[in-house]
């Protein structure tokens, strides 16, 4: 799947309206599809290993840019799974579990109990955390499977609708004034086609 491919026919797919989108060096359609990347994850979910560096003592760490849902925690849990119990030689503790929170410049990721050197010792310096992820779709790099193009450029359809859509004024009805969508208005498109999307 090219990405220049994809953002030709996006534009070819949008008609008159491509002029509806003005920023410089195609910005509103690459984002377009940037975001229909994101609605594909509902479709063909993506999963991701990551593998941060740990701190002693150190429980908060950021979770990637890209990260959706979903955090499993590999950490301590590799191998056979044959650990000391609490009241055995070599107890080190139990796996920690991860907790998804806000923070202050994205979403971050806990740890139910502080890494200690015992621990990293054992079980490596590296916190591995398999998660569900984005798909990407930029000139970088393009995840979404091959096949799928006619999916993304419906995903990247509704994007552009949605956008029109916050655009819209009152619509002068015949018994008044209304902002409800209707027939051949974006924001009606737009429920149409995350219909469609949702039934494909």
């Amino acid at each position: 799947m090219i990405f220049a491919d994809l953002l030709a026919d996006h534009k070819a797919q949008l008609g008159k309206t491509v002029s509806r989108f003005t920023s410089p060096d195609d910005a509103d359609f690459k984002r377009h599809l940037r975001r229909a990347g994101q609605r594909m994850a509902l479709k063909d979910p993506r999963w991701v290993v990551t593998e941060i560096p740990l701190t002693v003592g150190l429980d908060l760490y950021p979770a990637p840019a890209d990260f959706q849902a979903t955090p499993l925690c590999e950490w301590g849990r590799q191998g056979c799974g044959c650990r000391p119990q609490p009241w055995e030689e070599g107890f080190i503790g139990f796996p920690p579990t991860l907790i998804t929170e806000p923070g202050t410049s994205g979403m971050q990721w806990r740890l139910s109990a502080l890494p200690t050197a015992a621990m990293m010792g054992v079980w490596g310096p590296m916190l591995r955390v398999r998660y569900l992820a984005a798909h990407e779709i930029s000139e970088a790099k393009v995840t979404v499977a091959p096949g799928s193009e006619g999916l993304v450029l419906l995903a990247a359809l509704i994007e552009a609708m949605r956008e029109l859509a916050t655009d819209m004024t009152v619509i002068q009805l015949q018994k008044g004034l209304t902002g409800l969508p209707t027939a051949g208005t974006p924001a009606y498109l737009y429920e149409r086609l995350c219909l469609e999307f949702s039934q494909t």
